[in-house]
Protein backbone atom coordinates (compact mmCIF):
# COMPACT_ATOMS: atom_id res chain seq x y z
CA UNK A 1 0.00 0.00 0.00
CA UNK A 2 1.52 3.57 -0.71
CA UNK A 3 1.69 5.30 2.50
CA UNK A 4 0.55 8.66 0.87
CA UNK A 5 -2.99 6.98 0.40
CA UNK A 6 -3.37 7.04 4.43
CA UNK A 7 -5.21 4.00 6.46
CA UNK A 8 -8.81 3.13 6.86
CA UNK A 9 -10.38 4.27 9.75
CA UNK A 10 -11.81 1.36 12.04
CA UNK A 11 -15.11 0.27 12.17
CA UNK A 12 -15.67 0.94 15.84
CA UNK A 13 -14.42 4.93 15.41
CA UNK A 14 -17.19 5.32 12.62
CA UNK A 15 -19.69 3.48 14.64
CA UNK A 16 -19.26 5.90 17.63
CA UNK A 17 -20.23 8.75 15.20
CA UNK A 18 -23.75 9.99 15.83
CA UNK A 19 -24.21 10.55 11.90
CA UNK A 20 -23.30 7.11 10.94
CA UNK A 21 -26.57 5.28 10.85
CA UNK A 22 -27.67 2.09 8.61
CA UNK A 23 -24.06 1.74 7.40
CA UNK A 24 -23.73 4.69 6.15
CA UNK A 25 -23.29 8.26 7.37
CA UNK A 26 -26.09 10.95 6.99
CA UNK A 27 -26.17 14.83 6.38
CA UNK A 28 -28.18 15.95 10.03
CA UNK A 29 -29.37 18.95 7.50
CA UNK A 30 -31.72 18.33 4.73
CA UNK A 31 -30.03 18.96 1.63
CA UNK A 32 -31.45 18.06 -1.91
CA UNK A 33 -29.15 16.87 -4.83
CA UNK A 34 -29.30 17.48 -8.63
CA UNK A 35 -30.71 13.92 -10.43
CA UNK A 36 -28.31 12.54 -13.00
CA UNK A 37 -31.16 14.00 -15.81
CA UNK A 38 -30.20 17.71 -14.20
CA UNK A 39 -26.02 17.17 -14.68
CA UNK A 40 -26.26 18.27 -18.49
CA UNK A 41 -27.65 21.80 -17.34
CA UNK A 42 -25.46 21.90 -14.24
CA UNK A 43 -21.70 21.09 -16.04
CA UNK A 44 -23.04 23.54 -18.76
CA UNK A 45 -23.38 26.73 -16.15
CA UNK A 46 -20.23 25.48 -14.53
CA UNK A 47 -18.51 25.25 -17.61
CA UNK A 48 -19.70 29.01 -19.20
CA UNK A 49 -18.99 30.52 -15.75
CA UNK A 50 -17.16 33.82 -16.28
CA UNK A 51 -15.39 33.71 -13.43
CA UNK A 52 -11.45 33.23 -13.01
CA UNK A 53 -10.49 30.44 -13.39
CA UNK A 54 -6.49 30.99 -12.66
CA UNK A 55 -4.82 33.73 -10.74
CA UNK A 56 -3.77 36.01 -13.12
CA UNK A 57 0.16 36.44 -14.41
CA UNK A 58 0.44 39.93 -12.26
CA UNK A 59 -0.75 38.02 -8.86
CA UNK A 60 2.15 38.35 -6.49
CA UNK A 61 2.19 36.01 -3.31
CA UNK A 62 3.98 37.13 -0.56
CA UNK A 63 5.65 34.47 1.57
CA UNK A 64 5.44 34.46 5.09
CA UNK A 65 8.68 34.18 6.18
CA UNK A 66 9.71 33.51 10.54
CA UNK A 67 10.71 37.68 10.56
CA UNK A 68 7.24 38.74 10.05
CA UNK A 69 6.06 35.59 12.26
CA UNK A 70 8.48 36.69 14.87
CA UNK A 71 6.98 40.42 14.75
CA UNK A 72 3.70 39.64 15.94
CA UNK A 73 2.78 40.29 19.53
CA UNK A 74 1.27 38.22 21.90
CA UNK A 75 -1.99 40.39 22.54
CA UNK A 76 -3.92 40.72 18.85
CA UNK A 77 -5.26 37.65 16.87
CA UNK A 78 -3.29 37.29 13.07
CA UNK A 79 -4.23 35.58 10.39
CA UNK A 80 -1.87 34.40 7.79
CA UNK A 81 -3.33 32.78 4.39
CA UNK A 82 -1.37 29.93 3.05
CA UNK A 83 -3.06 28.98 0.24
CA UNK A 84 -6.63 27.48 -0.51
CA UNK A 85 -7.74 26.07 3.06
CA UNK A 86 -4.42 26.41 4.63
CA UNK A 87 -4.40 30.06 7.43
CA UNK A 88 -1.90 29.91 9.93
CA UNK A 89 -3.20 31.83 13.35
CA UNK A 90 -1.96 33.61 15.96
CA UNK A 91 -3.69 34.32 18.75
CA UNK A 92 -2.66 34.76 22.42
CA UNK A 93 0.93 34.08 21.86
CA UNK A 94 -0.11 30.48 20.28
CA UNK A 95 0.09 29.53 16.41
CA UNK A 96 -2.97 27.41 14.92
CA UNK A 97 -2.66 25.83 11.51
CA UNK A 98 -6.03 24.77 9.45
CA UNK A 99 -6.03 22.69 7.25
CA UNK A 100 -2.17 22.55 6.35
CA UNK A 101 -1.74 21.62 2.50
CA UNK A 102 1.95 23.29 2.19
CA UNK A 103 2.71 20.52 -0.73
CA UNK A 104 3.05 21.25 -4.44
CA UNK A 105 0.21 19.09 -5.20
CA UNK A 106 -3.03 18.01 -3.97
CA UNK A 107 -2.22 14.22 -4.81
CA UNK A 108 -0.99 11.42 -2.80
CA UNK A 109 1.99 11.38 -5.77
CA UNK A 110 4.32 14.31 -6.01
CA UNK A 111 4.87 14.21 -9.75
CA UNK A 112 1.05 14.06 -10.68
CA UNK A 113 -2.34 15.46 -9.67
CA UNK A 114 -3.29 19.20 -9.42
CA UNK A 115 -0.32 21.64 -8.81
CA UNK A 116 -0.23 24.69 -6.96
CA UNK A 117 -0.70 27.73 -8.97
CA UNK A 118 2.64 29.39 -6.62
CA UNK A 119 4.71 27.79 -4.71
CA UNK A 120 3.69 27.41 -1.02
CA UNK A 121 4.78 30.71 1.13
CA UNK A 122 6.22 29.06 3.93
CA UNK A 123 8.04 25.79 3.68
CA UNK A 124 6.24 23.63 6.43
CA UNK A 125 9.93 23.06 8.28
CA UNK A 126 9.85 26.87 9.08
CA UNK A 127 7.10 27.39 10.61
CA UNK A 128 7.34 27.59 14.92
CA UNK A 129 5.71 25.34 17.26
CA UNK A 130 2.21 25.06 16.34
CA UNK A 131 -0.53 24.27 19.25
CA UNK A 132 -2.68 22.63 17.23
CA UNK A 133 -3.51 21.98 12.95
CA UNK A 134 -7.09 21.90 12.76
CA UNK A 135 -8.40 19.43 9.46
CA UNK A 136 -11.44 19.82 8.63
CA UNK A 137 -11.23 16.49 6.17
CA UNK A 138 -9.29 14.01 4.41
CA UNK A 139 -9.18 15.38 1.19
CA UNK A 140 -5.67 15.60 -0.55
CA UNK A 141 -6.57 19.54 -1.06
CA UNK A 142 -6.30 20.07 3.09
CA UNK A 143 -4.71 17.07 4.24
CA UNK A 144 -1.40 16.83 3.07
CA UNK A 145 1.01 13.41 3.63
CA UNK A 146 4.40 15.47 2.82
CA UNK A 147 3.14 18.40 4.98
CA UNK A 148 1.80 16.06 7.87
CA UNK A 149 5.56 14.73 8.20
CA UNK A 150 7.05 17.94 8.57
CA UNK A 151 5.06 19.04 11.12
CA UNK A 152 4.43 16.16 13.10
CA UNK A 153 6.80 16.57 15.95
CA UNK A 154 6.77 20.53 16.02
CA UNK A 155 2.19 19.80 16.39
CA UNK A 156 0.69 19.73 20.54
CA UNK A 157 -2.21 18.75 18.54
CA UNK A 158 -4.20 17.83 16.04
CA UNK A 159 -7.94 18.11 15.89
CA UNK A 160 -9.78 16.05 13.28
CA UNK A 161 -13.07 14.80 12.40
CA UNK A 162 -14.12 10.85 12.19
CA UNK A 163 -12.37 9.48 9.74
CA UNK A 164 -9.25 11.36 10.03
CA UNK A 165 -7.32 10.35 12.35
CA UNK A 166 -6.08 7.11 11.34
CA UNK A 167 -4.55 8.28 8.60
CA UNK A 168 -2.32 10.35 11.26
CA UNK A 169 -1.62 7.31 13.30
CA UNK A 170 -0.57 5.68 10.35
CA UNK A 171 1.89 8.60 9.22
CA UNK A 172 3.51 8.29 12.39
CA UNK A 173 1.23 11.09 14.66
CA UNK A 174 1.56 9.38 18.32
CA UNK A 175 -2.41 9.06 19.03
CA UNK A 176 -2.14 10.78 22.05
CA UNK A 177 -1.64 13.94 19.97
CA UNK A 178 -4.74 13.74 18.21
CA UNK A 179 -8.21 14.87 19.80
CA UNK A 180 -11.10 13.17 17.89
CA UNK A 181 -13.86 15.89 17.48
CA UNK A 182 -17.33 14.61 16.52
CA UNK A 183 -18.87 16.64 13.82
CA UNK A 184 -21.73 19.33 14.40
CA UNK A 185 -20.65 19.99 18.11
CA UNK A 186 -18.61 22.66 19.84
CA UNK A 187 -15.73 22.38 22.02
CA UNK A 188 -14.34 24.85 24.06
CA UNK A 189 -10.36 24.63 25.93
CA UNK A 190 -9.03 27.04 27.40
CA UNK A 191 -9.59 30.40 25.33
CA UNK A 192 -10.23 28.41 22.07
CA UNK A 193 -13.76 27.80 20.73
CA UNK A 194 -14.32 25.25 17.75
CA UNK A 195 -17.36 24.57 16.80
Amino acid sequence: MIKSFGKAPEKEVINRSDQYQKGRFQNPISTTAASLKDMPQVMGRYMRRKTEKAPSSAYKFQEANRDIINLLDKTGVYLNWLGHAAVLIHAGGKYFLLDPMLGERASPFQWMGPKRYAPSPIDPKKLPAIEAVVLSHDHYDHLDYPTILALKNKVKKFIVPVGVSSHLEHWGVPKENIALIPLNTENTKKDVFLS
